[in-house]
């Protein structure tokens, strides 16, 4: 067997100067993750989404238990409480001398946020939420925008 770099002494090649023919590996990859990720796109992505602002649904309440109409608003998440625990951790650990002491995030993947919708039902004000799909822009209810002129 040729030496070609390193080896352990049992004839393996840790491969410091194998190199394989064609393209590398991670042109390959790259070109494949971009073909997946158009495709996705043509199916998944949405890039406006209109919603009324009632529909007739199930409601699950102990004094309904039929279809119903509800009324329906963007779930938004609540304030963070600075009492969590992991809150309270991070604050103290900030504290003093010495810099960030914990890994900002910066490797954001995603585009969009799922949109939850949150229904009420206007009978017994029973409360559920549901998952959509991602979007980038959402509107409840609001009249579809016509092109041309406006008298």
């Amino acid at each position: 067997m040729k030496d070609r770099g390193r080896t352990n002494g049992a004839g393996l090649d840790f491969g410091v100067a194998t190199r394989r023919r064609g393209r590398p590996r991670d042109l390959i990859r790259r070109d494949l993750w971009n073909r997946m990720e158009t495709s996705s796109k043509r199916q998944t992505s949405a890039t406006m989404v209109n919603m009324p602002k009632e529909r007739r649904t199930f409601c699950k309440g102990k004094k309904c238990q039929k279809h119903t109409v509800h009324k329906i608003t963007q779930y938004k998440a609540g304030k963070a409480s600075k009492y969590a625990q992991g809150a309270r951790r991070y604050n103290d650990k900030q504290k003093g001398f010495g810099g960030q002491t914990k890994p900002v995030f910066h490797k954001k993947a995603k585009t969009t946020k799922k949109v939850t919708l949150r229904m009420e039902c206007k009978e017994c004000k029973t409360k559920k939420q549901l998952p959509m799909k991602r979007t980038k822009h959402f509107e409840l209810g609001e009249k579809k925008k016509s092109t041309g002129h406006q008298y």
